[in-house]
């Protein structure tokens, strides 16, 4: 049966993240994580949480049942902390998410691991916490890749 290293698709965005001078300038790169739970401290933070959600057949299968295309959907989960105000909050998370979608962007394949990709939406979230406020957005990433039984 053929299959797709999902988890390792996920450390490529990761490794894409990471290595992007710009993101580094505002995140630790022990905060930008893989399947990890989202803390609620501001020490953790601007914070990156990339997830798996699901995957689909989009295609019937290629070369006699030995390779065939999925699409795999990750989340990409932001969140950044202001003593400031909500606004601040908001314009530090846009800003971080901005710079996080530009290195993702600027890696077609995602380091070889797929054919393309697109976002295709996200989610927003907010809230505060006795010292300050917190804003979350999130990145919805639809991957094509090719699964396949060949080593």
């Amino acid at each position: 049966m053929p299959a797709i290293d999902y988890y390792g698709i996920a450390r490529e965005i990761q490794d894409i993240i990471r290595n992007d001078e710009a993101v580094m300038d505002l995140a630790d790169p022990m905060n930008i994580v893989i399947n990890e739970e989202i803390p609620r401290s501001a020490e953790s933070m601007p914070w990156c949480g990339i997830y798996y959600l699901s995957w689909e057949d989009v295609g019937s299968p290629l070369a006699a049942g030995t390779r065939q295309r999925e699409r795999i959907t990750y989340e990409i989960y932001t969140y950044c902390f202001s003593m400031q105000g909500p606004e601040e909050a908001a314009r530090l998370n846009q800003d971080f998410v901005g710079k996080i979608k530009r290195a993702i962007s600027a890696n077609v394949t995602i380091n070889q691991t797929c054919e393309r990709f697109r976002f295709v939406g996200g989610d927003f979230e907010s809230g505060r916490t006795d010292v300050g406020f917190i804003m979350g957005a999130s990145l919805r990433l639809a991957v094509d890749a090719m699964a396949t039984t060949e080593v």
